[in-house]
């Protein structure tokens, strides 16, 4: 029971515990506890993109339109098993573990094409970047096919726009020539 008050209390502290019950009940409201899980419905990924949204989405929801999301959450669905896998060469990589012979037993019998190339190897982030938009491909969620990633590649095309490439970095050219005075 509230008191009211001049029943011994000074005016507004009723009102005062009352906005704060109130205030914490729109806060529990507006706030729901959140599980980490993308937002799409039945998305079996984490929620790791916020576009200036209530709800965290995963990469494959975030890069496609809303209409889309049912046919993409049933493609991650029927892919989960490429999603283990990214997440065991992620892993693995961290941990400096035999990812690449792992890779390429995984794949060597289903598809050679999808085992690290010896560029890759040396770069391991770039082969989990290639998994990654694989799967964006298979559950409909991108149609950009990402090549193996090659260092010659890379350089080529840097030094075709222009810039150096100076290990494993682009950069803009160098100035060579002065003004003269």
């Amino acid at each position: 029971m509230v008191q009211l008050a001049g029943e011994g209390q000074r005016k507004g502290a009723a009102m005062s515990t009352y906005r704060k019950e109130r205030a914490g009940a729109r806060r529990e409201a507006e706030e729901p506890e959140d599980d980490g899980r993308c937002g799409a419905n039945g998305c079996p990924c984490r929620g790791t993109i916020n576009l200036n949204s209530a709800q965290w989405l995963c990469s494959a929801h975030a890069t496609t339109q809303p209409h889309k999301w049912p046919m993409v959450t049933e493609g991650l669905r029927e892919h989960d098993w490429l999603i283990a896998f990214i997440g065991d060469v992620m892993r693995m990589q961290r941990e400096c573990g035999p990812w690449a012979e792992y890779a390429t037993q995984f794949w060597s019998q289903a598809e050679p094409s999808m085992c690290p190339t010896d560029d890759e190897v040396s770069h391991g982030p770039a082969y989990a970047l290639r998994m990654h938009q694989e799967l964006m491909v298979r559950c409909n969620a991108s149609s950009r096919r990402m090549p193996p990633w090659s260092i010659a590649q890379t350089r080529a095309d840097a030094e075709a726009a222009g810039y150096r490439y100076v290990r494993g970095n682009v950069a803009p050219p160098l100035r060579t020539a002065r003004k003269a005075a």
